[in-house]
């Protein structure tokens, strides 16, 4: 799914579309890009490493930091800048290790899933040190402070500054084996170097101080879990503090979490289970945000949907539907995806293009849609602003004949109906699919792969096939896997709406069993 909101970077890792890098005099190297992403292995497990920096730890209070690294769930917290050494009193708050690259006298060693071991470079290792600490075993991700970034604005150019050094004090396996995650790059920041020991994989997770001509861009990003798999694929997301604990509830920003927190509402919990009266009497509150904030509350404690509107969802059996594209600016809609059913039974259908100029299968998706499915709603999440303005463009362009029957389905986006117009409180830390569904109990099947990915995968083999004198020739990506990865989505949508059903009804059965009592709906409201 590419409808998400817009990941920083969304041109490519690491924010451009260049070409290979050039070793340059100093004995840096400029950044060199792959072709094709990395796809993590089948069922792999990865390790997790979250960078947190010591402005964040300031920032915020004990409950949202132990919510912070709980949604985060990594294998270890890396402390980067600004003010590293604020997090590492941390440690004792909470479960995962605490690492602070740099300090210490010698290199901290971790281990993770399927023996993947964390190494954490301190000031002074060489390579004796290091292969003694991991015992001889290459690890999976090594974490330091030993980079930096500049930028050419004028060449339109970065360059990785330390490499020759870096290089030298590692073992030459862990090069091209391991991972490197810097704290002084900025979080989300990804690259891969090239080298004559092999390429180095970079990943940051803090500040850049990086020379912006006579500036410096010293920006804190959110902070950011970077998952390594067995096979070097890595996947990296931020987590925002704001999603999370009392500041992650809809309606509570920094003054009225304050206030909850001075009144004794410490955790989501706490105000889960408190009345409506009792909140609306706080400052800043009053009754309607206080219904609203228990119930998001509830939703997010629960773990479910919570009904907060009188809206019905659309009749009928829906059409689940989820497409992928070749970035957020689409220019085509390669795969659309669709369930026709229920989340754990219903059969997943793949329209996918064969071919980069191929179009067959935007006409066998409204061919089916408009004969076996005629009649019924389509369902997409976060549809009117993304799957079906792009379906309805890209059949305006190829398939002029059916855009017509196109803007004669019913369409609907349960984001939409629950979010903007106040029908129901979801409880994923963010309205993100995959996190609305996994919070409802939803597991996906395909691992490390987000739209984004999905998206540059798919661009890496159109252009190659485009270049390419026999495109016969060119690999094909692994298109079970890219559409196993929609299916996903497809049963997560299924899942969410099916329980956006049951918010329904639940509301309806109550406010009919209030009825019969003689009850007022609206006293319910403050229970």
């Amino acid at each position: 799914m590419n409808g998400g909101a817009a990941p920083d970077d969304a041109a490519g890792h690491d924010g451009s579309t260049g070409a290979a890098g050039r070793s340059r005099s100093d004995g840096t190297a400029e950044v060199a890009r792959s072709s094709r992403p990395d796809l993590p292995p089948p069922g792999g497990a990865p390790v997790r490493v979250f960078g947190l920096s010591g402005a964040v730890v300031r920032r915020y209070g004990p409950d949202t930091l132990g919510a912070l690294v709980a949604a985060a769930d990594p294998d270890v917290v890396v402390a980067a800048p600004p003010e590293s050494t604020v997090v590492s009193s941390l440690g004792h708050d909470v479960d995962p290790p605490v690492l602070t690259p740099g300090r210490g006298v010698k290199p901290a060693v971790e281990s993770g899933p399927d023996d993947g071991l964390v190494v954490s470079l301190t000031a002074d290792d060489d390579t004796g040190t290091l292969l003694d600490a991991a015992d001889g075993a290459a690890p999976r991700c090594v974490v330091s402070d030993a980079l930096s970034l500049s930028v050419d604005p004028y060449e339109r150019s970065t360059a990785v500054d330390g490499l020759a050094d870096y290089r030298e004090r590692l073992p030459d396996p862990w090069h091209a084996a391991a991972a490197h995650v810097v704290t002084t790059l900025r979080a989300g920041h990804a690259t891969t170097v090239a080298g004559p020991t092999g390429p180095l994989s970079l990943v940051g997770v803090g500040t850049t101080a990086a020379r912006l001509g006579a500036g410096v861009d010293g920006r804190v990003g959110d902070p950011t879990v970077v998952s390594v798999y067995s096979n070097g694929a890595v996947a990296t997301e931020t987590v925002d503090p704001e999603s999370v604990g009392l500041r992650g509830i809809r309606a509570v920003g920094p003054a009225r979490a304050e206030t909850l927190r001075d009144s004794g509402y410490t955790a989501v919990g706490d105000l889960a289970e408190a009345h409506v009266p009792d909140i609306a009497d706080l400052g800043g509150f009053g009754r309607s945000t206080a219904r609203s904030v228990r119930a998001a509350a509830r939703a997010v404690a629960d773990r479910t949907v919570v009904s907060t509107g009188d809206d019905t969802l659309p009749r009928g059996d829906p059409v689940f539907v989820d497409i992928e594209t070749d970035g957020l600016e689409a220019s085509t809609a390669w795969l659309v995806g669709v369930l026709d059913g229920g989340p754990e039974d219903g059969r997943y259908l793949a329209f996918r293009q064969r071919d980069p100029d191929d179009t067959s299968h935007l006409e066998g998706f409204l061919t089916w849609l408009t004969g076996s499915a005629a009649g019924r709603p389509v369902v997409a999440w976060n549809g009117y602003q993304f799957d079906f303005p792009v379906i309805a463009d890209q059949l305006r362009q190829h398939c002029p004949d059916q855009h017509q029957a196109w803007a004669d389905t019913y369409q609907f986006d349960p984001l939409y109906w629950a979010r903007d117009q106040g029908n129901a409180a979801l409880p994923g830390r963010s309205n993100r699919l995959e996190a609305v569904a996994e919070a409802l109990g939803w597991e996906p099947t395909t691992t490390g792969l987000d739209g984004q990915t999905v998206a540059e995968v798919y661009v890496a083999w159109r252009t190659a096939v485009k270049r390419a004198a026999d495109p016969a020739a060119v690999d094909p990506p692994a298109w079970r896997r890219l559409e196993r990865y929609c299916e996903d989505d497809v049963r997560a949508l299924a899942t969410i709406y099916g329980e956006l059903r049951a918010a329904v009804r639940r509301d309806t059965e109550t406010e009919t069993a209030q009825s019969g009592n003689g009850t007022q709906g609206a006293l319910s409201d403050f229970g």
